[in-house]
């Protein structure tokens, strides 16, 4: 849709978001937002491997 990955910002304020409108329980939070950093954080160095990934992950 933006054809681009989102910001950290972005993240954040639907994390926010997410929290405030109670989509994401209160006592989950912490968990969800270490996932989030935990994802953030590793490098996609392999960027061809992943578009393939991402092209066989939409055939099925």
């Amino acid at each position: 849709m933006y054809k681009s990955a989102p910001s950290s910002a972005a993240i954040l304020d639907m994390l926010k978001r997410a929290k405030r409108d109670k989509t994401i329980r209160e006592e989950m939070f912490p968990d969800v937002v270490a996932a989030f950093k935990r994802v953030l954080s590793e490098k996609l160095s392999d960027t061809a491997y992943m578009v393939d990934r991402s092209r066989r992950s939409l055939k099925v």
